[in-house]
């Protein structure tokens, strides 16, 4: 069990251990909004910066409320299918979507976790297929398309180095 910590012990934690930022995750941020706004206000008057890992699902209203005081967001975009998020998540795409949007729109980075590798018109099948059959530890998996492939990191914030693993293989 952890121990009870106000807005200014976070700030304060932070700011000793000389972080450059504090990040709202593992726990929805949301579901702990006015703390997380409390903390982020005092951060951005301390010079740290603010990043929410969230599930995108806020109303209109926290949402510009927090902005100001955001400086990145990473938004768990689970698929582009409404059926899926009201299947298995218990709830509807659109607010996620609308939550990117809204992100993009006022120039908070939004990093979906995902890669995107463009081939030459009909390549895509085999380069996943060759991606899929090494079985790396950070890859979920593959889709392919005509000539482009997402690749789905297995953790999350692993698309860099696994970005930067598959520039090294192309040719100069």
């Amino acid at each position: 069990m952890g121990a009870d910590r106000t807005p200014e012990d976070i700030v304060q934690a932070a700011a000793n251990a000389r972080c450059l930022s504090i990040s709202y995750t593992y726990t929805e941020p949301t579901v702990y909004f006015e703390f997380a706004l409390d903390t982020a206000r005092l951060a951005r008057a301390a010079g740290i910066k603010n990043t929410f890992v969230t599930n995108g699902y806020i109303n209109p209203e926290p949402l510009e409320m927090i902005r100001p005081y955001l400086d990145a967001a990473n938004i768990d975009l689970k698929s582009f299918c409404d059926d899926f998020y009201r299947t298995i998540c218990g709830a509807r795409l659109q607010p996620v979507l609308e939550a990117i949007r809204s992100g993009e729109a006022r120039e908070v980075l939004v990093a979906l976790d995902l890669v995107l590798v463009k081939t030459v018109p009909g390549g895509a099948a085999p380069v996943a297929q060759a991606i899929d059959d090494v079985r790396w530890n950070d890859v979920a998996g593959t889709l392919a398309g005509e000539d482009t492939i997402l690749v789905v990191p297995r953790t999350r914030g692993s698309a860099g180095p696994l970005l930067a693993r598959l520039r090294a293989l192309l040719p100069p």
